[in-house]
């Protein structure tokens, strides 16, 4: 079992208990840039597979980029 709470104030944005409390099947973030959109919900999206041991299916509208965004970021956290 991983304890997310250890560090969270250090660790995670407070937009991540926003995403977890939610409670819907789809989340709309909005934001201007560094506004910690594409971060948070990474974070939030690797929680979830790991509590649940699921895989995570990440898509984007132009694939050539992909490395370079958001696997880059997947990988980074």
């Amino acid at each position: 079992m991983i304890d997310f709470n250890k560090h969270k104030d250090e660790i995670f944005n407070n937009l991540i208990y926003d995403i977890q409390d939610a409670g819907t099947r789809f989340i709309i973030n909005y934001g201007g840039a560094g506004s910690g959109k594409s971060y948070t919900q990474t974070q939030h999206e690797i929680m979830c597979a790991l509590e649940s041991r699921q895989n995570t299916l990440v898509i984007r509208k132009v694939s050539n980029t992909l490395n370079d965004s958001v696997v880059a970021l997947f990988r980074s956290i």
